[in-house]
């Protein structure tokens, strides 16, 4: 047995036992791909049997998923519990084998400066059980992992340009889809720009204008419960002659104790909004007590997370979402949560969270001034790429409903008919 403490005695053991030895099998938390071993490696990918590499916190270079896409020998794993962390190199022929194992990745720094630790077991030390062991827990790994697809290694370069200081799995729960998995989390601003602007359901100037006049009714009265109600009703989502376009980021007009509440002029609904700043940061604790306050106004319930997002959504609409009956299913699924069981804690950890760690909610305020209007309501924007209009059928014409206006033309009939939704 052999221990190993300096990147330069280890890079050359590794690169001998790969020319030694027919097979490799590896596991490691990280690698990139400018190593001296790693490029080996590749080289030499003939000899690779099953590998596993991790994925946790960014670390691992995207030219790693590229060269390994598709791959029947490789494989990548991201654990949403802890970090896949081992650390183990397997090189076997039909006579004899040798295993390095201890805390070096395959990396510029497990195999250069950083202080490692290695050990290096051989054939010669002990007798084939140790091998079969460790051939066994790699194997575990090997079950565990996933083969990377193309889309998912060009999502995971979207992410890695954001260079997290923290894991981003860190807002995963155990059944949740994992960032690369998902449309949205990686999505380049080019495109989220691209969709947000093409709104083919209510038009991107009238989201556009509803935001900027809900805009000036918080600058002009600070506090909502000294606006006049249309202006109430135009944030909240009711039916309001102020404002032609209040439906649009969810309406809110079937929430009975919601339009009471509203129409009453809540003061608890206000108190509660000015948890929530109109600039900088908010926190999670900052949410937490908006909810806290705002639900005082409804003794017996009824404040869903439609209203309660709703309001939050049009005051920060670079920070939330308003979640409804049109978008609320399409959108959990690519977030990877459950529409049925979002609680409004898990709207913080699920949705909020991620939408901060995704690629285009992290681009700098655009040059451009319709950029700038859309980034300005990037997260509320969310709405235009998952409304669902409502479909209903009428005979055996199926049509989609948006604005409640259907042509007769539509139904194929010529007379006029009213429609009641």
């Amino acid at each position: 047995m052999q221990v190993i403490s300096n990147g330069e005695v280890l890079t050359v053991t590794l690169t001998n036992l790969l020319n030694k030895h027919n097979h490799i099998q590896f596991a490691v938390a990280w690698a990139n791909c400018t190593n001296y071993v790693y490029k080996q490696i590749l080289k030499q990918e003939a000899k690779i049997l099953k590998s596993v590499i991790g994925y946790n916190s960014y670390i691992t270079a995207p030219q790693v998923l590229v060269d390994y896409t598709e791959s029947k020998k490789v494989k990548f794993l991201l654990e949403t519990n802890g970090i896949f962390h081992p650390k183990i190199y397997i090189f076997s022929s039909e006579k004899s084998w040798d295993i390095i194992i201890g805390s070096a990745n395959m990396t510029n720094g497990g195999l250069g400066n950083n202080t490692e630790l290695m050990f290096h077991i051989s054939s010669n030390d002990t007798d084939r059980r140790f091998f079969v062991k460790a051939s066994e827990q790699l194997e575990k790994y090997w079950n565990r992992a996933k083969s990377i697809s193309i889309k998912e290694a060009s999502n995971y370069a979207n992410l890695y340009k954001l260079n997290k200081p923290k894991p981003a799995s860190t807002s995963l729960s155990k059944n949740s889809k994992q960032y690369i998995e998902t449309n949205i989390i990686p999505m380049p601003w080019a495109d989220f720009f691209k969709k947000v602007k093409n709104d083919p359901h209510h038009g991107f100037n009238n989201r556009c204008n509803l935001l900027a006049d809900i805009k000036k009714a918080f600058v002009e009265y600070v506090e909502f419960k000294k606006m006049p109600l249309g202006q109430r009703k135009m944030i909240a989502g009711l039916p309001t002659d102020f404002h032609e376009h209040w439906e649009e980021f969810g309406s809110m007009k079937e929430a009975g104790y919601f339009h009471k509440a509203v129409n009453e002029n809540s003061q608890y609904l206000s108190d509660g909004l000015n948890y929530i700043s109109r600039t900088g940061a908010v926190s999670k604790k900052d949410y937490l007590k908006y909810k806290a306050e705002c639900d005082k106004a409804f003794p017996n319930g009824g404040f869903g997370i439609g209203s309660a997002t709703r309001l939050l959504a049009m005051k920060r609409p670079d920070m939330f979402v308003c979640l409804d009956g049109a978008n609320k299913e399409a959108l959990c699924k690519d977030f990877g949560t459950t529409a049925s069981t979002l609680t409004y804690e898990k709207y913080w950890d699920e949705i909020i969270v991620r939408i901060m760690d995704s690629v285009w909610w992290n681009q700098k305020k655009p040059n451009k001034k319709t950029q700038r209007k859309v980034w300005k309501a990037r997260a509320a924007m969310l709405d235009v790429i998952y409304y669902e209009p409502k479909k209903k059928n009428y005979g055996d014409k199926k049509i989609t409903v948006t604005h409640l206006r259907v042509t007769t033309t539509e139904l194929g009939l010529k007379t006029p008919l009213k429609l009641h939704l």
